[in-house]
């Protein structure tokens, strides 16, 4: 048997969050498996629901404002700092760098107790060098070392990976070869410079799996542009009808609708089986009193024997006369019969 799931509505709007999470606590106790409960808290037209869903191993508390706090509390952020004179003569060959960055990874608000974190390499701009380029592409891409010409890879074979195209080659393929693409997903912040000597080089710093130190729970998911936000069960055959999600937050929508709708259903069926009844019953009266006027109609004339009618049955036979001694006529199922032979003499 399918899980069948049931909302039950408070109609009550609470003052604060705090209440409503109170009341959808207590409320909770007494759900059964598979019925969800909704409490709305603020004022219109801004109030805020906070969903619970009961099963038999749980309760699930679904509270967006909560969720927003705890990705905002806990997930990582990430910013680039300069080095300071310190770490730039702890790198190697320092006497030649101009300057050098790094990414740096941290969590909640920055304070002067904040640990940081870095992230990938460190960024070196030498001292008779210049940035020439910096952008986020791919971990593959190259550059000229005597031209300085970037090549920047966008789309990967989707049976080989490793085979690469530019887009200027990607637009150049015909619709059905386009269809044996698609777009890298791997993402780097590249640094392109240009050395003392005269040549180019790269340095690349991995930005695709940023999200990846934070954890996120059921009900979450994380995009490839790095944006947090709830999903949906797509393998529920309701869930898409009645949940949906916006800049506002979670709504749910249509249960009423689909409700009176199934009322109307059921309204129109009793109606017709209503109406059949009392037809059937209007039928059944008219062939009794149809019965009583045939019966009642049926007069003995001569020859004719005419019962006494019960329950609105009666019957009609041939009449002998027993009178007379000697009758040779008799009466049987079969028909009317002469039961001896008539004499009539020689001729």
């Amino acid at each position: 048997m399918a899980n069948v799931l049931k909302l039950l509505r408070n109609n009550e709007l609470f003052a604060t969050r705090e209440a409503a999470l109170a009341n959808i606590t207590s409320r909770a106790e007494t759900l059964g498996d598979g019925e969800l409960w909704v409490a709305t808290y603020g004022s219109s037209p801004n109030a805020k629901s906070i969903l619970a869903l009961k099963r038999t191993w749980g309760l699930t508390i679904f509270d967006l404002e909560s969720i927003n706090d705890s990705i905002s509390e806990y997930s990582y952020k990430y910013k680039m700092v300069q080095l300071t004179a310190a770490e730039i003569a702890a790198l190697p060959s320092p006497s030649n760098i101009k300057e050098a960055y790094k990414v740096v990874s941290y969590q909640g608000e920055e304070t002067a107790q904040t640990v940081y974190t870095q992230v990938g390499d460190v960024v070196k701009i030498y001292k008779d060098g210049s940035l020439v380029e910096k952008y986020l592409g791919a971990d593959t891409d190259t550059v000229n070392a005597s031209t300085g010409v970037v090549t920047k890879y966008v789309y990967e074979l989707i049976s080989d990976p490793t085979t690469q195209i530019t887009q200027a080659a990607y637009d150049a393929l015909s619709a059905a070869d386009k269809e044996l693409y698609q777009p890298i997903n791997t993402q780097s912040l590249n640094f392109v410079q240009q050395l003392a000597d005269g040549t180019y080089s790269m340095t690349k710093v991995d930005v695709s799996k940023f999200l990846s130190e934070a954890e996120f729970g059921d009900g979450l998911q994380v995009s490839n542009a790095g944006v947090v936000s709830l999903k949906i069960d797509s393998t529920s055959a309701d869930a898409e009808d009645f949940l949906s999600i916006g800049e506002n937050g979670l709504k749910i929508s249509g249960v009423q609708e689909a409700i009176a709708g199934e009322l109307e259903e059921v309204e129109e069926v009793v109606a017709a089986a209503l109406n059949d009844l009392e037809l059937r019953k209007a039928n059944i009266s008219d062939l009794e009193n149809l019965a009583d006027e045939v019966l009642a109609g049926v007069t003995a004339g001569n020859g004719i024997n005419v019962g006494t009618k019960t329950n609105n049955t009666q019957s009609v036979s041939v009449k002998l006369n027993t009178e007379e001694g000697d009758n040779a006529l008799v009466v049987d199922s079969d028909g009317l019969y002469f039961s001896k032979t008539i004499d009539c003499g020689s001729y």
